[in-house]
């Protein structure tokens, strides 16, 4: 429609800039999943609740062994989750005729607390 038809150039343009706003933008998953974890941190220095490692799978009936590509937090004994978000969890396997490298959601702790 033109603005002969009674729409004003004005409202296509501002319609169409919002448009383009909204679908330009592409942010990561963290963005708008805020995982709540350190940027940097030691995974030698001694935390009282809250370790980082790499995740494991391992298949029962073939001699594969899959690991995830991040260290993620794992709580220690006696501690247990501040609080677990769903997130994605990218493993690269090895091994076995029938394990290919795959990406699951898996709840991960996002820090750990003290009982």
């Amino acid at each position: 429609m033109n603005a002969g038809e009674g729409c004003s150039a004005r409202q296509n343009d501002d319609l169409s800039r919002r448009l383009k706003l909204e679908t330009e933008t592409c942010d990561s998953v963290d963005q708008f999943y805020p995982t709540y974890l350190p940027t940097k941190f030691d995974l030698n220095e001694p935390t009282k609740c809250t370790r980082y490692e790499k995740y494991t799978y391992e298949g029962t009936h073939s001699k594969g062994q899959c690991e995830s590509t991040k260290v993620y937090p794992k709580c220690q004994p006696g501690c247990k989750p501040y609080m677990l978000i769903a997130k994605p969890v990218t493993f690269k396997c090895s091994g076995g005729n029938n394990f290919k490298d795959f990406t699951t959601m898996m709840k991960v702790p996002t820090g750990c607390i003290t009982l």
